[in-house]
């Protein structure tokens, strides 16, 4: 039985979000056919209440910390008002295959499930906020378990945490990180999330809506080459034109600091 999945988006009103949500519905959203999906993206804001296809949290703390009572506000909204077995929590800078993450789905049968990339803090290992799948006893056990949610970590951190104290271990998923110019990488066709969050590597964000096109074409088979070499090297002078990137390079933090 095809299982219902609510892919719940962390977004917000500043750059690069809204960049990225645009280009999300224009590539994996709008190619959604499948009623069993539905596709949600959460906002702060001064109160709570769902318009189109914006879930608006009210929400005080509008820091990064604030992003772990957003998130755990969005998932109480959606228990009480939305039909799903699973959601996918992820953030704007990503992109979705829409089929293989059905897949992905459909083959997991755990009592509990905390599924995602694998990430690792003190020693404590979580999974990367970037997309988070829980099925509803899991976002039940969050929501009951909500005030254990240590406050001086992120939210993926803290979620991490509260499942290693349930003994509940991770599902292991993942997806496509791309660290280099997206028309010198390989896009890996068996991934079900793409993660296109440039800054870690110098490029300056307001290229990933670039790469989720990128992505979205060659999932698609459609290729242009005048275009993309055009586009390659346009992504190379931004990349060096960009002081994130001598930052990062000579700083070295990006190793440390990818989620």
């Amino acid at each position: 039985m095809e299982k219902k999945i609510l892919i719940l988006i962390l977004a917000s009103n500043r750059y690069p979000s809204p960049l990225n949500e645009y280009m999300q519905k224009k590539t994996w959203i709008k190619e959604i056919t499948d009623k069993n999906i539905e596709v949600i993206f959460f906002k702060s804001s001064k109160v709570t209440s769902l318009k189109g296809m914006y879930l608006h949290i009210k929400q005080k703390n509008k820091t990064i910390f604030g992003i772990k009572e957003r998130t755990i506000s969005a998932l109480d909204w959606c228990i009480q008002n939305k039909d799903f077995d699973f959601i996918l929590r992820m953030n704007s800078s990503s992109y979705i295959n829409i089929e293989n993450l059905k897949k992905f789905i459909n083959n997991m049968n755990n009592e509990y499930i905390y599924a995602g990339r694998e990430m690792l803090f003190n020693n404590d290992k979580f999974v990367s906020g970037a997309g988070i799948i829980l099925n509803r006893k899991s976002v039940n056990l969050i929501l009951k378990n909500k005030n254990l949610l240590e406050n001086n970590f992120l939210d993926d951190v803290a979620i991490g945490k509260l499942f290693k104290n349930k003994n509940i271990d991770i599902y292991p998923g993942d997806f496509q990180y791309f660290s280099k110019n997206i028309y010198k990488e390989d896009i890996q066709p068996e991934h079900y999330q793409y993660r296109c969050n440039s800054y870690y590597f110098g490029y300056p964000r307001f290229l990933e809506p670039i790469i989720m096109k990128k992505i979205d074409k060659t999932l698609n088979g459609i290729s242009n080459t005048t275009i993309d070499y055009f586009l390659m090297i346009l992504i190379y002078i931004m990349k060096f034109l960009n002081f994130n990137y001598f930052f990062l390079r000579y700083i070295k933090k990006s190793n440390r600091v990818q989620r």
